[in-house]
């Protein structure tokens, strides 16, 4: 990805199986979208959300020369209510990768909302953010990951794990 984190490590930890249902919050230009799609198979499903067109378009270049065709695609802002259009209780897993930190405090309650809404009971949301320990990166929105655990736990989220997400980055698992 950007030479931080190392995707491999982070979807093995993630414990994505076959056919399961995944949304991407933030799939960006979709590096680590392709890998979850292929760790889900063709029976899987990811719905992959950002709000910038030319992000989605790059990923759906690069799913189609891949031969992908259990990603779906879709240009939202996450901090609206029920912006994703998915029906409540139908995904295994969300994944949010290096986005979160570009939302305000109260925007970040409003996403955590929607993934908890999306997710199926005992399903798991999965953060990779920017920490604030880190001494590059954004300069002024890294996050602290003991405040974000408590948006969370605030919003209903039961937490699992933390895990080491690179040099710069923190992982979070949670449950519904």
């Amino acid at each position: 990805m950007d030479g931080l984190l190392n995707p491999e490590d982070i979807i093995r930890k993630c414990a994505f199986f076959n056919g399961a249902k995944v949304a991407d919050f933030g799939c960006g230009h979709g590096h680590l979208t392709l890998l979850i799609a292929k760790e889900i198979g063709n029976e899987g499903k990811i719905y992959a959300f950002d709000i910038l067109d030319e992000a989605l378009e790059g990923l759906l270049r690069k799913a189609h020369s891949f031969g992908f065709k259990n990603i779906e695609a879709k240009k939202t802002n996450l901090a609206l209510p029920q912006s994703t259009a998915l029906r409540e209780n139908s995904c295994d897993f969300v994944f949010a990768a290096n986005m979160m930190f570009q939302n305000p405090d109260e925007d970040k309650i409003k996403i955590l909302n929607e993934a908890y809404r999306i997710l199926k009971h005992g399903g798991k949301l999965i953060v990779i953010d920017w920490s604030n320990k880190a001494s590059f990166g954004p300069k002024e929105h890294k996050i602290d990951s003991e405040k974000f655990k408590e948006k969370a736990l605030q919003v209903g989220f039961n937490f699992l794990e933390s895990f080491n997400a690179g040099i710069a980055h923190f992982g979070l698992i949670f449950v519904k």
